[in-house]
C-alpha cells in the first residue's frame, strides 16, 4: 500500500487538495487537524490533561476550545511544547490505527494531511511526500479571510519550515497558485505517477 503524506503551510491549499483526493479519486485521508479537533472534543485523557496544564481553555461543555488554545499556545513560552506533549501520543496511535484499516481493507493507497509532517518526523509513515504551495501573499490573504491576526499568522509560521525547506524535503510539490482546474490536473499527473 502507498502511504502519501501531503504538507504544506497554514493556508496553502491542503484541504481543497485532499477533499479532492476523497471525492475524486476515493483515496481514504487522515487529516490531522480533524483527528486533533475530535481528541479534545472527545477523548477524556486529553481533555482532562490539557484542562490541567490549561484551564482557562475548557468550555461549558466540558471541552477544549479551540480557538482558545490556539490562542494560548502561540502567546504562552513552553505552551505549544506542552501541549504536543499532551496530543502527538494520541495522534500516533490514531494515525497507526488508520494505516492498519486501510491495509487490512487492501488499500492501494492512502494518505495522511500533516502540517507538520517533515517538522515533527511523521514522514517515517510515508513512502512519497506531496507539499503543497502558494505564494505568501496569496497566503497571508487567505489566513485573513479566515479571521486571524498577523501577529497570529506570524507566530503560526514561525513553527513551520518554510515552503522552499519543505519543497526540498518532498517528492512532489503542487502549487495552489492557479486555478482548481490545473491543481487537479497536476495531482491526477501526480498520483499516475505513484500507481
Amino acid at each position: 500500500m502507498w502511504i502519501i503524506g501531503i504538507t504544506g503551510s497554514t493556508g496553502t491549499g491542503k484541504s481543497t487538495i485532499t477533499k479532492q483526493l476523497r471525492i475524486a479519486f476515493r483515496v481514504p485521508v487522515w487529516d490531522a487537524d480533524q483527528v486533533v479537533r475530535e481528541l479534545y472534543q472527545k477523548n477524556a485523557t486529553v481533555i482532562r490533561n490539557v484542562e490541567r496544564v490549561f484551564p482557562s481553555v475548557i468550555n461549558k461543555m466540558g471541552c477544549v476550545d479551540h480557538s482558545l488554545l490556539r490562542q494560548v499556545a502561540f502567546s504562552e513560552p513552553n505552551a505549544l511544547t506542552q501541549l504536543e506533549e499532551i496530543i502527538y501520543p494520541h495522534l500516533r496511535q490514531e494515525v497507526k490505527k488508520f494505516i492498519s484499516q486501510q491495509d487490512k481493507a487492501k488499500q492501494v493507497l492512502c494518505v495522511l494531511d500533516i502540517p507538520l509532517l517533515f517538522e515533527k518526523g511523521w514522514d517515517i509513515f510515508c513512502c512519497k511526500t506531496i507539499v503543497i504551495w502558494c505564494d505568501k501573499n496569496v497566503q497571508k490573504g487567505r489566513l485573513l479571510k479566515r479571521g486571524l491576526k498577523d501577529f497570529q499568522i506570524e507566530n503560526i509560521l514561525r513553527n513551520q519550515l518554510s515552503i522552499e525547506e519543505k519543497m526540498k524535503l518532498a517528492d512532489y510539490s503542487l502549487s495552489s497558485n492557479l486555478s482548481k482546474y490545473y491543481m487537479f490536473q497536476h495531482l491526477q499527473n501526480i498520483i499516475q505517477d505513484l500507481c
